[in-house]
């Protein structure tokens, strides 16, 4: 459907704009598939709801800075504003707020308040035309990560500030959040809607509002209080100072809240919040041999997480180049297991050790001796690509190993940390596939807000490697909810497996990526369809006829055939682009075997109702002219699993009622352009 009131109000659409021009809000799955075909689809970036939670503590515990009062000036004059600044600053947090007294300040006015809507920048290089235009919306965009590679800030910043110009018309406006130097401010009017956020919340005051006014804990706020009117400081005031961050502040009022009235509760608070400082430093304080043992088993049960004592014990005893006591004596002149255990900070339980009742302490203990410890760099790689080599003692924990990388990788934006992951790949002999493992592990690491740029940069070299494994296994990224928030990222890498000359289980694996976007109906209509079939018919490329039938692929329980051959039924151009398709990709051998699946498995449904009977004419239109291709012939004369009886349920009445159509043959519509 179009809209035309979101036509710009002081000139006309010039001819690429009104090519794209449409309203892509759906309600439900109907109205994205009417969609389909109704108009050339506009590109845009995916978006969501602002989470209710977020929108709700930060409207009802915000901590005032001028920041937000500038943002909000930005967005009436121009419907954009950029927060910039150093990591720490609260400048999400910042831009939220903006929108939401933006969008009350309208609704007081007696204009329509905005629905707000988080962008996710899947885009391989910047684009102002991916940004939507819907009216009443208010766009948040994070590009922090990434605007610092951006090939052409300054003509992208142009762009977006005319971008939110056409948006302003329309009642939306767009927030975008940068880095501290990543937006261009030496020239035009891309000076005009930067703010610096200079100025932080005070993290005190962020705390106690979270302990007031989200927990209502009133009384844990005395904790956080400075020393007043004689009254003395609270036992957790010296926690924060002028330099904590507001996201700090935040997560030290939920360890509060949680914690018990005893002195014990509210120290193990004071631990966890201070990534247990002391502890550490008891541990890893001073010089000499002493504690070097106790060092290198914190360090084991950092890295591997819950497992065997004596698990934990073996690979602590691989990093420190220890022997193993091999006489009575020695061993007895050691200390029992539990004592060991308990020294680092660690429960025995039964014969399993674990740091869970110390949280955070792993995430400290690794984060420490990477930042304090550099020479140590190259001796913990070895150590953990040693005992994480197949039948090597910590296989069975690539989980909490790999996790623990990522988070050190994310903290340092060392993407070199990942080689190890790639290793696990590619290793031999290893006791499982360790494929799915690292393919969930790299899903949450691609969409990290600071590692992920670097991670779906390494992605793209594994789709383009010959290694089947590296390319299987970023399809099975693909298939989890890196497909879902990143589908146009996502598409690309699977279309540069899908190339691979041999039907591998890479290219499976990549198929089966596709038929998972297809079965989301917002993807399917706004991604998918739209760039397959134009690989497909346009560019001639193999990795699109693979593509295809992936999406024409009835056999999936989810798939979403039926609904598409619906709007083809009403929709010229979408029928004529499934023709299209059909007609190149039956035309090449390189598919015929996949073809002709695809087409039995049509006819088997059409014989069971489970697609509608004037599938039937569709199909025709589709083989009549391909009679000689492998697909159509295999269809037509196999006789393979075809039923001995013409019954009107069965296939062979369904191949009957093709060869009549074969005898009277229809005509067939003109190619339609796409």
């Amino acid at each position: 459907m179009i809209d035309n009131s979101n036509m710009p109000g002081d000139r006309p659409l010039d001819e690429e704009e009104r090519r794209y021009e449409m309203t892509a809000e759906a309600r439900d799955d109907a109205t994205i598939f009417q969609a389909l075909g109704s108009i050339y689809l506009r590109e845009t970036l995916p978006e969501d709801d602002i989470p209710h939670d977020e929108l709700a503590t930060l409207r009802n515990a915000w901590v005032p800075v001028k920041t937000v009062s500038h943002l909000v000036e930005r967005l009436r004059l121009g419907g954009l504003a950029v927060v910039a600044g150093a990591p720490g600053m609260g400048k999400r947090s910042a831009a939220i707020r903006a929108l939401i007294e933006y969008s009350d300040e309208r609704a007081a006015s007696g204009g329509k308040s905005l629905r707000l809507r988080q962008l996710t920048p899947d885009w391989e290089s910047p684009q102002a035309n991916m940004l939507p235009m819907d009216a009443n919306r208010g766009y948040l965009l994070d590009v922090s990560a990434e605007i610092a590679r951006w090939a052409n800030p300054l003509e992208t910043a142009l762009a977006v500030v005319a971008h939110a110009a056409r948006l302003r018309g329309k009642g939306s406006c767009l927030v975008l959040v940068s880095s501290d130097s990543g937006w261009p401010r030496s020239t035009g009017a891309a000076v005009t809607p930067y703010v610096s956020a200079s100025e932080r919340p005070d993290a005190r005051k962020v705390a106690i509002v979270h302990l007031e006014r989200i927990y209502k804990r009133v009384d844990r706020a005395a904790w956080l209080r400075l020393e007043h009117d004689e009254a003395p400081a609270g036992s957790c005031a010296h926690l924060l100072t002028d330099g904590t961050a507001p996201a700090d502040a935040a997560y030290l009022a939920s360890l509060l809240k949680d914690a018990s009235d005893d002195k014990d509760g509210i120290q193990a608070a004071i631990d966890a919040f201070q990534q247990w400082d002391q502890h550490l430093s008891d541990i890893f304080g001073g010089h000499g041999d002493e504690r070097v043992d106790d060092r290198a088993l914190l360090i084991a049960a950092a890295f591997i997480g819950e497992a065997p004592a004596l698990r934990i014990q073996s690979v602590a005893r691989d990093l420190a180049g220890a022997p193993v006591s091999s006489t009575v004596r020695q061993i007895l002149a050691g200390a029992e297991l539990k004592s060991r255990f308990e020294a680092i900070g660690a429960t025995l339980n039964g014969q399993r050790a674990s740091l869970a009742g110390k949280p955070g302490l792993d995430k400290a203990t690794v984060e420490r001796v990477w930042t304090q410890r550099p020479d140590l760099h190259s001796h913990l790689l070895q150590w953990i690509a040693t005992i994480t080599a197949p039948k090597a003692e910590a296989e069975g924990h690539l989980q909490h190993i790999g996790q623990t990388l990522v988070r050190l990788a994310a903290a340092h934006q060392d993407v070199r940390l990942l080689a190890l992951v790639q290793d696990w790949v590619e290793a031999e002999g290893a006791a499982s596939d360790r494929r799915p493992l690292v393919a969930s592990i790299l899903n949450e690491a691609a969409q990290d807000p600071t590692l992920g740029p670097a991670v779906r940069e390494q992605l793209l070299k594994w789709a383009q490697s010959q290694s089947g494994d590296l390319a299987t296994t970023v399809a099975l990224v693909c298939q989890k909810s890196f497909g879902e928030h990143y589908p146009r990222r996502a598409l690309i890498r699977l279309q540069w497996i899908l190339r691979r000359p041999e039907e591998d289980e890479a290219v499976r694996a990549a198929e089966e990526a596709i038929r998972l976007m297809a079965a989301r109906p917002a993807l399917l209509v706004k991604d998918a369809w739209p760039l397959i079939t134009r690989w497909a018919i346009q560019d001639g490329w193999l990795s699109g006829r693979r593509a295809f039938l992936a999406i024409v692929d009835s056999r999936p329980s989810y798939s979403r055939l039926k609904e598409l051959l619906a709007v083809a039924e009403v929709k010229p151009d979408v029928k004529g682009a499934l023709l299209d398709a059909w007609r190149v990709t039956l035309a090449d051998e390189t598919v015929a075997e996949t073809a002709r699946a695809v087409l039995t498995a049509w006819a088997y449904d059409i014989a069971a109702g489970t697609l509608p009977e004037s599938t039937l004419d569709l199909l025709h239109q589709i083989i009549q002219h391909h009679l000689t291709t492998s697909p159509v012939s295999a269809l037509l004369y196999d006789t393979i699993g075809i039923d001995p009886e013409p019954h009107p349920g069965g296939l062979a009445h369904v191949r009957r009622l093709l060869w009549e159509h074969v005898r009277t043959p229809v005509t067939q519509p003109a190619p339609a352009e796409t």
